[in-house]
């Protein structure tokens, strides 16, 4: 009888997931946008429900819960309410977004009028905004793009990432992965808070002491303590330094690592209530094990101190199904329901691709949070640029 119960409300969790609200209302933070939200823990509610009837504590039945109805979801149960919004969003890879209240003609922010950045590049001088009011147009109308910014040579733009380092003032961080890049990571800086305007150039980072900041996929974040960070790859684990200028990075910290034989890369961040949640991808990206990996740690907690992470799971959040390959080089934002949403890059061919090829689309969906940390979910089923 328990365990009929126990698979009724798993059930349930997959047809309620993004449907009931939370009676608690939170303050999310990504990429240092304060999203006021009501998130959908179905979860929560459903757990506390069967702990009252097998008389087993909650916190115990939560993440079984969560993974088993992500195993449902797989199979074609309860999909998240996409808000009309159709996956694959278009080719593309390493998407990272912002979302924001656009003023109108005379000036005001109009209600529920989310205008979407996402920054991208061609892997050799230059970078590229797109921007759209319709996430189901932005990757495939070629009126949503524009070169905002052009290096005098060809440094091998890749995977850049977009921070408001303060109010108004907009900066890209670059890696610059071609045979004239060093391996180096650079800033980009908007002229005005007009992220569809004129940009200029920073320059490298720098370490303290004036050394080139070197490595890739680099990615910077507010922390509640007030402090701004940078997390980048460096191949086989991920570190992180504080920001002490928009070009220079402190003392960095190893706080993952891929014990010496996996790739691990394209960090992130998400800040939800009283946890700092990193994620990063894992593996290969051409490959169907690339997946996305959670981290969280309270906002108590300094980032810069390996002991901070030594207690931390890592929660494999993001994984092949649903005809989707290889999910993974992830950002957070602010969706069409003003809740967050994940963006993420992947394939639709189950056995890889070579390196000389990139058939990857981005997708989104809503992302799962319980307890202020992301939970497993399985990827949102394609029905567009499946060729």
């Amino acid at each position: 009888m328990r365990s009929c119960l126990l698979l009724l409300f798993i059930a349930q969790v997959a047809f309620a997931r993004h449907r009931i609200p939370s009676p608690h209302r939170r303050t999310f933070e990504s990429r240092d946008r304060s999203l006021d939200t009501t998130p959908p823990f179905a979860e929560r509610a459903l757990a506390d429900n069967i702990a009252a009837l097998l008389g087993a504590p909650m916190n115990s039945l939560i993440a079984g819960i969560s993974q088993a109805a992500t195993a449902l979801e797989s199979l074609g149960f309860g999909p998240p309410d996409m808000a009309g919004i159709e996956n694959g969003l278009g080719p593309g890879q390493d998407p990272d977004a912002v979302s924001r209240l656009e003023p109108d003609a005379s000036g005001r922010r109009a209600e529920g009028n989310l205008t979407y950045y996402f920054v991208t590049n061609d892997f050799a001088r230059g970078i590229y905004m797109l921007k759209s009011q319709d996430l189901n147009s932005i990757f495939a109308d070629p009126s949503s793009e524009k070169q905002i910014f052009e290096y005098d040579k060809a440094v091998g733009t890749e995977a850049p990432s977009l921070f408001e380092w303060s109010e108004g003032r907009w900066l890209i961080y670059v890696s610059s992965v071609g045979a004239e890049g060093n391996g180096s990571m650079r800033v980009l800086q908007a002229k005005s808070d007009d992220l569809w305007g004129d940009w200029e150039d920073l320059g490298e980072m720098r370490h303290a002491n004036g050394d080139r900041l070197t490595n890739y996929d680099g990615h910077a974040f507010r922390h509640p303590n007030g402090k701004r960070y940078f997390t980048y790859s460096a191949l086989r684990s991920v570190e992180i330094a504080e920001l002490t200028s928009p070009t220079t990075v402190g003392r960095a910290t190893v706080w993952a690592s891929g014990d010496g034989e996996r790739t691990i890369e394209a960090p992130g961040s998400f800040v939800s209530g009283q946890k700092l949640n990193i994620i990063w991808s894992e593996n290969v990206f051409a490959q169907p094990d690339y997946n996305t990996i959670n981290r969280a740690i309270s906002v108590d907690d300094d980032p810069l101190d390996p002991a901070s992470w030594r207690n931390s799971a890592n929660v494999t959040f993001l994984r092949s199904g649903n005809g989707v390959y290889g999910p993974g080089s992830a950002c957070v934002y602010n969706g069409p329901d003003e809740r967050p949403w994940i963006a993420y890059s992947a394939f639709y061919m189950p056995q890889g691709f070579p390196l000389t090829e990139n058939p990857r689309r981005v997708q989104t969906q809503p992302l799962i949070v319980y307890d202020d940390e992301i939970q497993p979910m399985a990827p949102d089923r394609p029905t567009r640029f499946l060729d």
